[in-house]
């Protein structure tokens, strides 16, 4: 490890980062629960490892885990027997068996050529009960579309049967590609399985079997033995591998249900999580259109200002190198212009952005073109030559959101990940101006306005800061008024973005060593504003030290919505650690506890929509933003129905605000 020795905090100790003392080998079983295969193999443990799984592998009934009823043991683990039918008489009679005689739950998952919006639906597996599962071919050798469309449609879309899977979401899809759909949505073993452990990080079915079920998949790739994908099975590997999809997700909706309630985690399932699933779907399906020429416009400007910074850069430095290389930039700064260095990593001295935005007061030309060059190039590696791939056939991208993203509840996407674009920046502004409504139709925007903060004021019952939200004041402004010992109306721009930056850090434990570089104050200076900040604002310290000792006692923290995270480390002797792990509890209470108001928000105005006939669509959820395609003539009707619902779906102890803009294109917004 590097340190910089000015820049630690006085009370740092070395033997809080000591390695000598690190069990590797007692270290190997959480590497396996995480999947960590990489750092099984640096313990040596690897081969051992390898070795009991391939002989687990070969054992007939595997061992259950410990997390297993007696009962469960016996039932949920060991192989299955999987079949095949192609006769839609006998699907039927199959369906109406589960129906009718085992109480209608269903687990199917669709067989597809991939996983695009329109990727091809070559057959589905189900099963309504354990160790067994079918495998139904759609279209030659098997039934048709129109026959499993009607079928879907007398059993799903009427709620004779409830449907459970693995990732629900792409399967609901899939209903609809077919021209179907799903009446009740019962269970998604994927996220019940995040809900249990939002730590874990993976959550693949087969992940997930093998480490609840003690069972091993069988793998796709083994079954190709060298063949290229999906539409190399036939017939007798489609229904090992889809059947086990099916039962497997069955017998893992038999575990998780229980653990759901065993954690009381079973009612925010059912009002945040579940209904979610269809809301995302929808938005995934209608995707967001993206002008192919407004990119290729601002490509030919990135590339233009980018052969004018690599000249400018060349003539500074004079000579050309690999701007793109850390030790060749680190060699023109700090040995040929003699930059003051500053950290220093293996390579060299550092030229990360930080160091750089450091090296601005120097005066040095090159610093800042160094630096507009990197933004540039990461734009248009990242966006400009990226997105216009992802187009479909009618111009509209299609990212994916992931409700098992994060570990405090907010959304994720990706592929592409849209969230990420810079919103506040000249630079993201462009990239998002390529997206634009459809002819005839505007983007509206309804964005929480400090919807932490008003969480947060909501959960500590702070005078200062509920007195700010219930008058409309400036929070941020308020805030500094607080700390710097003036009236609001003396509060000047750079006061007012300090006390912005306080009041989110310290929410999350910002320390004073942290908050000094943010403000680019002294540490003493820091320290002082965060002794303030507490003096004023007691509510939030003794929230934040009630959330920690809550978090100490039982290991574990809960949103207001009942969701619950594990803290790891909250009891450590570590006192780096241990400071981490306080920084998520409370990290996890008032984002997580925000997230669920938003989840909440969007399956309302969802259901309106619906209830109401409209054509407007929800397209993208970005943090505390969401983004809707409305049509001219809905425009009012949608203003007034976005704001209100956004406003009321909870009841707090301070207003919730909801701000609303309108615009043709994504980049007009903000």
């Amino acid at each position: 490890i590097q340190l910089s020795f000015d820049a630690l905090p006085d009370d740092f100790d070395f033997e809080d980062i000591a390695t000598s003392g690190i069990n590797l080998a007692g270290a190997v079983g959480d590497f396996e629960r995480y999947n960590c295969r990489t750092l099984i193999r640096r313990t040596g443990a690897a081969g051992k490892a390898e070795a009991q799984q391939a002989e687990e592998k070969k054992e007939e009934e595997e061992t259950a885990p410990s997390l297993l009823t007696a009962t469960e043991q016996q039932t949920l683990v060991g192989p299955g027997v999987y079949s095949s039918l192609s006769d839609i008489g006998a699907v039927r009679a199959q369906f109406r068996e589960i129906a009718e005689f085992k109480g209608g739950v269903i687990a199917l998952d669709f067989l597809t050529d991939g996983y695009e919006k329109d990727s091809e639906i070559l057959g589905f597996s189900f099963t309504g009960d354990v160790k067994k599962a079918f495998y139904v071919p759609i279209g030659e050798n098997g039934v048709s579309r129109e026959d499993a469309k009607a079928l879907f449609d007398e059993y799903f879309a009427t709620g004779r049967l409830r449907l459970v899977n693995h990732n629900v979401k792409y399967d609901l899809k899939c209903f609809w590609n077919l021209g179907s759909d799903v009446s009740e949505i019962l269970f998604d073993t994927q996220i019940a399985a995040w809900m249990v452990d939002s730590n874990a990080n993976v959550y693949g079915l087969d992940d997930l079997a093998s480490r609840y079920l003690n069972h091993t998949m069988i793998r796709l790739e083994d079954l190709l033995d060298g063949g290229e994908g999906v539409r190399d099975l036939n017939l007798s590997m489609a229904t090992r591998w889809a059947g086990g999809n099916a039962d497997i997700a069955f017998r893992l909706y038999r575990v998780f249900e229980r653990r759901l309630h065993e954690k009381g985690l079973y009612d925010a399932w059912r009002k945040y999580e579940l209904p979610l699933i269809r809301v995302l779907a929808a938005m995934e399906r209608e995707g967001i259109y993206m002008s192919l020429e407004r990119m290729e416009q601002m490509k030919e400007k990135t590339d233009e200002r980018l052969e004018e910074l690599t000249n400018g850069i060349y003539r500074e430095a004079g000579h050309e190198f690999n701007i793109n290389s850390t030790q060749q930039l680190s060699r023109v700064l700090f040995e040929e212009r003699n930059l003051p260095a500053s950290k220093k990593t293996q390579k060299g001295y550092s030229t990360d952005t930080a160091t750089l935005e450091g090296l601005r007061s120097t005066g040095d030309p090159i610093i800042g073109m160094v630096l507009e060059y990197r933004v540039l190039s990461k734009l248009k590696s990242t966006y400009i030559e990226t997105l216009p791939l992802l187009r479909d056939g009618n111009g509209r991208i299609h990212t994916t959101f992931l409700q098992t993203g994060t570990a405090t509840g907010r959304l994720s996407s990706r592929n592409p990940n849209l969230q990420n674009i810079p919103v506040r920046t000249d630079e993201g502004r462009l990239i998002r101006s390529a997206f634009t409504a459809s002819e005839g139709c505007v983007f509206l925007s309804a964005d929480y306005s400090q919807i932490e903060l008003v969480v947060l004021a909501h959960m500590t019952g702070d005078p200062g800061l509920m007195h700010a939200f219930n008058t409309g004041e400036d929070v941020h402004r308020y805030t500094a008024s607080q700390i710097f010992g003036k009236s609001v109306d003396e509060i000047t721009a750079g006061e007012r973005r300090a006390a912005k930056t306080i009041n989110f850090g310290i929410m999350y434990g910002m320390s004073a060593f942290r908050l000094a570089g943010e403000l680019g104050v002294s540490r003493s200076a820091a320290a002082d504003f965060i002794s303030r900040y507490f003096e004023r604002y007691q509510g939030v310290k003794e929230f934040v030290e009630k959330v920690n000792r809550s978090a100490e006692e039982n290991g574990f923290v809960r949103t207001q919505g009942g969701h619950v995270r594990e803290v790891l480390g909250i009891n450590s002797s570590n006192k780096v650690e241990k400071a981490g792990a306080e920084r998520v509890a409370v990290n996890t209470v008032i984002q997580g506890s925000a997230a669920e108001i938003m989840k909440m928000a969007m399956i309302a105005i969802y259901d309106e929509i619906r209830a109401r006939g409209l054509r407007t669509r929800m397209l993208l959820q970005v943090h505390d933003e969401l983004i809707f395609e409305v049509p001219e003539a809905e425009r009012e009707e949608m203003r007034a129905l976005v704001k209100e619902k956004m406003e009321g779906v909870v009841t707090l102890s301070v207003p919730l605000k909801a701000s609303i803009e309108e615009g043709v294109c994504w980049g007009d917004i903000h």
